[in-house]
């Protein structure tokens, strides 16, 4: 396989589909992916620090403590606030 750019390697990601899908699953993670490459990419983020951040996140989800970080960043709450607007 020949070498990728980042601009050709996030088109293959995020059109590749290898089952039939939920469009607006799909219209979700392409963007978390987009934005996910440009983060990586504006703030030079090492291989160290991203898999660090990956463990973090493995060990989260199976201690069954995903919510704590969806509420510690916020997340949560944003949700409330767009409902309340809405």
């Amino acid at each position: 396989m020949a070498e990728l750019n980042q601009a050709q390697l996030l088109a293959l990601v995020n059109t590749r589909k290898i089952a039939p899908g939920n469009a607006r699953v799909r219209q979700l993670t392409e963007r978390i992916v987009t934005d996910l490459f440009k983060a990586i990419d504006e703030l030079d983020v090492t291989p160290d620090e991203f898999w660090a951040a990956a463990g973090w996140l493995t060990r989260l989800g199976a201690s069954g403590q995903t919510g704590l970080i969806t509420a510690g960043l916020g997340f949560d709450r944003l949700l409330d606030i767009r409902a309340d607007e809405a």
